[in-house]
């Protein structure tokens, strides 16, 4: 899976670009598979940071299956709190 990112310098907020990977045929058709979110970073408490995830146009299933990924990948942080 191949996610480009931007960040926004004025906002906590992250737009990423996820292009599933296509098999020939499909790249021979010029069809892709993919999704633009944007990721928000809320402050929950002082020590809390919350993701807020949404799909701004592309591929609805492909977004659930990306989030779902990187939720698995942040599970370890997940509920964590900094000092």
């Amino acid at each position: 899976m191949e996610i480009e990112y931007k960040l926004n310098d004025k906002k906590w907020k992250i737009t990423m670009l996820s292009k599933k990977p296509q098999s020939d045929e499909a790249e021979k058709l010029n069809f892709t598979e993919g999704c633009r979110a944007t990721v928000k970073l809320l402050r929950v408490e002082d020590e809390k940071i919350c993701l807020d995830f949404s799909r701004q146009q592309g591929s609805s299933w492909h977004f659930f299956e990306t989030v779902k990924q990187l939720k698995e990948q942040l599970s370890d942080i997940n509920d964590a709190t900094y000092e």
